[in-house]
């Protein structure tokens, strides 16, 4: 009398390692974190099925998507060849996910100088890219906003701290901040001494004289 065995499909997950990059660079390459329920001596037949860069999905597109978190899976067409080749296993993905931080720059805030009473120049900065120090990602906007401790026309003359704040939560800035320097006007003063009856009269433009 013969004996019927059916042999069902192993369970099997395919676990997505996660992966972290910085806000404008490239995505890094998708690995596998390895194979639950695994039978000794399948990883090879597995890994040449599935660790192809070509075979993973994530939405991420450097240059363009900012600070956040992003699913990192397989593709409908790589899972189904991988399901095709492995007709033993029952496949399933334990996606991934890859983290983007925040690019950190730092920002040289310009000293800048007027005289009292003048209009407040305009205050500006730039980033510092010098040893290897990141700089803004493709055409994006100045990150930041600056100021000057509330200077005006008529602040008295003196220094003042320019500071800055950040404004894009895609970057960590780091400011040097810059001096804004109010020096005295100088005014010429003119005055007169008079004598009594037929006497003199002098005038003084506050100048040196000869």
């Amino acid at each position: 009398k013969s004996v019927q065995f059916t042999i069902g499909q192993r369970d099997l997950t395919i676990v997505i390692a996660d992966k972290t990059t910085i806000y404008g660079n490239a995505a890094p390459d998708w690995k596998i974190a390895g194979y639950t329920n695994i039978v000794t001596g399948d990883e090879e037949l597995l890994k040449g099925l599935v660790e192809n860069q070509e075979n993973f999905s994530c939405p991420y597109v450097a240059g363009e998507s900012g600070v956040n978190t992003y699913t990192v899976t397989l593709t409908e067409e790589a899972l189904a060849a991988i399901r095709a080749g492995a007709g033993n296993y029952n496949i399933t993905v334990d996606e991934g996910s890859l983290t983007v931080s925040p690019r950190q720059i730092t920002v040289e805030i310009a000293d800048k100088t007027s005289i009292y009473g003048d209009e407040i120049v305009g205050l500006t900065a730039s980033v510092d890219t010098t040893g290897g120090k990141y700089g803004l990602v493709g055409d994006d906007p100045d990150p930041w906003t600056l100021s000057a401790e509330n200077i005006s026309e008529t602040s008295d003359a003196g220094t003042y701290t320019i500071s800055g704040t950040a404004t894009d939560g895609n970057y960590s800035v780091q400011f040097n901040t810059g001096t804004y320097t109010i020096t005295p006007r100088q005014v010429e003063i003119d005055f007169t001494l008079s004598g009594d009856e037929g006497g003199f009269t002098v005038t003084y433009s506050g100048k040196p004289q000869k």
